[in-house]
Parts: structure tokens; C-alpha cells; sequence
């Protein structure tokens, strides 16, 4: 009996036939149709959600800042061009204090808003991969650079206030021996 099966009904054993094959197309189409109606709104209003333009200089609230920031920053200016909204880029800094690094944020590439990962390859055993997509109003990126075998991870969540006065940045920074979390508070110059 392949195309039967035993079903109880009522505590009595019962033989019933299997859907036919149109059947189970329709059935399978009323199923389709229930779980877009129920899932496609809330993804709609995910998407529908306004996006943030971060675009404009920022400095450093270094007091909101942390809890810890590289050693010996004392101050940092960033400048983000965010006018195409499918593209981020913090387009230039300026730092003040000596932490012996070149740069903050103003060396990465920048960041194409579509979920997908994209790579840039900086310089000979520099490369950087990078993935940014939205959440709601968020910002949510995760970049792998690897310097000559080397990887450092930065994941960041970077949203703007209500009233698009403090951006905040996120961080969960990994690199071998180091694991960090902090959040950048930058004000609107």
C-alpha cells in the first residue's frame, strides 16, 4: 500500500489515501501563500524602515567614549560620506595624541551597503574583506583585514541618535591576543 496509509480516527484504525498529486500542489500553494502573508509585512517594514545619512564631520566625545581606547589617543576627527546610501565611507581623519598607529578608521575601504562580501586587496599581503548590510536603522559591518597572514576583526554596529546629533560606533575588535569591545561616540561638528 504506497499510496495508502493507516490513520486513527477517533481510536479506530482507518486506511487513508495519501493527497493526490494536485492535491498536495494546492496544498502546497496554501502554504506559500499563508507564510508570505504572514512574514512578508514584518520584512517589508524592515525594509521600509527610513536609513540613517551619516554623512557629515564627526569628533570624538572621548569622556563617552570606551571603556578603553587605543593607548595615547587624545582626540579624532573623522569626516564620513555617506550621500549614496548604498555606500559608506569615512573619507578622512584627524588624530591627535600619539598611539602609534596611522589610522584609526580612515584607511579602510569603503563599505558597500548589500550584504554582500566584498574584498579589496590594499597592497601585497594586505587584504581587507568586508561585509555591511542594515539592520532596521543600524549599520551592521564585519571586516576581516589580514596583514601578511595576520587577520584583525572589526564588527560594528554604527547608528545615529534620534535627533542626528552623536553617532555611535559599536566595536568588537579581535586580533591575536587581544579581544576588545568599546563604542566610539562621535558629536556632530
Amino acid at each position: 500500500m504506497t499510496c495508502c496509509k493507516l490513520a486513527r480516527v477517533s481510536g479506530v484504525a482507518r486506511i487513508a489515501k495519501a493527497p493526490s498529486p494536485k492535491r498536495r500542489r494546492t496544498l502546497s500553494a496554501i502554504e506559500t501563500i499563508v507564510s508570505l502573508l504572514i512574514f512578508a509585512p514584518a520584512a517589508n517594514a524592515q525594509s521600509a524602515m527610513p536609513k540613517p545619512n551619516f554623512t557629515g564631520t564627526w569628533k570624538l566625545n572621548v569622556l563617552r567614549s570606551g571603556p578603553i581606547l587605543p593607548h595615547g589617543l587624545t582626540g579624532l576627527v573623522i569626516v564620513i560620506d555617506h550621500r549614496r546610501p548604498s555606500r559608506f565611507r569615512i573619507s578622512h581623519e584627524k588624530m591627535t595624541g600619539n598611539t602609534g598607529v596611522a589610522a584609526i578608521f580612515g584607511q579602510d575601504p569603503p563599505s558597500m551597503i548589500d550584504g554582500k562580501e566584498h574584498t579589496t586587496r590594499v597592497r601585497p599581503g594586505k587584504t581587507v574583506k568586508m561585509t555591511a548590510q542594515w539592520s532596521g536603522p543600524v549599520l551592521v559591518t564585519h571586516e576581516v583585514t589580514t596583514v601578511d597572514g595576520t587577520e584583525f576583526v572589526s564588527d560594528t554596529r554604527t547608528s545615529l541618535s534620534d535627533d542626528s546629533q552623536v553617532l555611535t560606533i559599536s566595536e568588537h575588535y579581535r586580533e591575536p591576543g587581544l579581544d576588545r569591545i568599546r563604542d566610539w561616540v562621535f558629536d556632530r561638528q
